[in-house]
């Protein structure tokens, strides 16, 4: 019988291996994409031999588990019976949520009796990593309006790595940037509430981050992580009273972790936001990586 425990802010460094596991490159399987959630969506864990399986509560309370990270296959098959015991013991249904392609196909070697769907809302926008670091050709002739606008008018501006001595610049931009814009939204109020996690406990989270400033003070921020080839940036803030920050940010961002191992960047999802999903495709993604609810009739 699995047994579930709470996840916490302490268990980062005993979970962090296992998102190497991962046969997408979605981000729920990194440390931000699933500890910044963990809270809205009462994420709990559970240890079965070497595997490790996560369960959630999704919309309309309905219990939900990702799917099982296992060295091999056959580790995922094995840790998926378990969850079906475990369903049919609590007698509730059998769900997968944000499965990826590369989850699904594993998931039919075993059930034939599935009901999928796609959370468009959920899908992540995958980049090559020299895309936006070069920002080259006609496609990407509104950026580098921005960018160069940017550089043009705002002369005393600087990047920085995020370290101790400017955590708490950002800290203070952060506390008036959610005054305005984090308001009556459960899952914005939620991810502010991680976001100062993350500035207070930045070691522990071991994250990635640049940091923007103009005339001294911070302009925009963003905080992310690396897994293997990619980049996640899981974090993009910034003032837009300043034309081209933004801009800036994503190249900066990218240009800053560029090294020959880096080939992608996962900018995440829109959460169904029609004005981010119009910027996130205006980036030109390489794939779109496609997640899915997965019923399982037991």
């Amino acid at each position: 019988m699995l047994i579930f425990k709470k996840l916490e802010l302490k268990d980062i460094e005993m979970i962090r291996p296992f998102f190497n596991l991962a046969r997408s490159k979605a981000c729920d399987n990194t440390v931000g994409g699933t500890f910044i959630w963990r809270d809205l969506f009462n994420t709990e864990y559970a240890m079965y031999k070497e595997n490790l399986i996560f369960k959630a509560k999704i919309p309309d309370d309905i219990t939900a588990f990702a799917i099982p990270l296992g060295k091999t296959a056959d580790d995922v098959k094995d840790s998926l019976y378990q969850i079906e015991r475990y369903c049919k013991e609590n007698k509730i249904q059998m769900v997968i949520c944000l499965a990826a392609d590369e989850d699904v196909a594993i998931i039919e070697e075993l059930y034939k009796n599935i009901v999928k769907t796609f959370e468009y809302d959920w899908f992540d926008y995958l980049y090559k990593a020299s895309d936006l670091a070069d920002l080259t050709g006609n496609k990407y002739h509104g950026q580098r309006n921005h960018i160069n606008y940017f550089k043009k008018v705002f002369l005393n501006s600087n990047i920085e790595q995020i370290n101790a001595k400017n955590i708490g610049d950002i800290h203070a931009f952060f506390e008036k940037y959610i005054d305005t814009r984090h308001k009556n939204s459960p899952a914005l109020e939620e991810e502010a509430k991680k976001v100062i996690e993350i500035l207070e406990n930045y070691d522990i989270y071991g994250q990635t981050g640049i940091v923007l400033y103009i005339d001294g003070s911070v302009a925009g921020f963003a905080i992310g992580e690396i897994m293997n080839d990619t980049l996640f940036v899981h974090i993009e803030k910034a003032d837009a009273e300043y034309r081209g920050a933004y801009q800036v940010i994503v190249n900066e961002f990218v240009k800053q972790n560029m090294g020959e191992d880096i080939i992608y960047v996962n900018r995440e999802d829109d959460a169904g936001d029609e004005n981010l999903r119009i910027s996130k495709m205006s980036y030109r993604p390489c794939d779109i990586i496609k997640k899915y609810t997965v019923e399982i009739k037991i």
